[in-house]
Formats: structure tokens, sequence, C-alpha cells
């Protein structure tokens, strides 16, 4: 399994920004989603997403945000630590820990 995947090119943002503003009757708010996705235009262009720490996570908002974009129910979040990787488990599967480990 890869650590990362490469991306060649990326588009370029302003164009591509210009492009999706300028064909919608809703500018506003395509310029306010425009702006939540360019954080993440920049960690695909350096390959370096940055961590937090986990004082500065909140669960319940984290199960919030992926329920509403998978549009299914959270029944928990579980912390990974770079630091101080979690030991196996009962829910991880066999493939699923040694994934885990490989990265």
């Amino acid at each position: 399994m890869p650590e990362s995947i490469g991306v060649t090119e990326l588009p370029d943002l302003t164009l591509m920004t210009d492009g999706f503003i300028g064909r919608t009757n809703e500018p506003e708010r395509a310029g306010r989603l425009v702006g939540l996705i360019k954080p993440f235009y920049g960690i695909a262009e350096s390959g370096k997403y940055p961590l937090s720490a986990a004082r500065r996570l909140n669960k319940r908002e984290i199960s919030e945000a992926i329920a509403s974009a998978t549009r299914r129910e959270v029944k928990g979040v579980e912390f990974v630590s770079m630091s101080a990787p979690v030991s196996r488990r009962g829910w991880m599967t066999d493939d699923g820990y040694q994934r885990y480990r490989d990265i």
C-alpha cells in the first residue's frame, strides 16, 4: 500500500476558481466553497499535511462532519497518534491492523 499518491499536475487554481464562480448563479456561495478548498489545494501542491494535537480536535464535531458528508451514522471517532501508535483494537481486522502498522 503506498504511503501517498502523487499528482503529476494540478490545474491552475485561479483558472479553476474563476471558471467555477463564473458558472454559478450563487457566486458568493461558490466563493466560500473555493475558500474551503484552497487549504487542501495547498496540501496537494506541497504533498505535506500538517497534523494536529489531539487536544485541538473535537470528537463530536468530527463525527458530525463525517456523518453529514457520508449520510451515515458515526458511532465513534478514534484518534491515531504518530508518536504513540495504538495497539490492535477488537474491531480491527488482521489486514486493517497490518496496513495501519505499515503506514
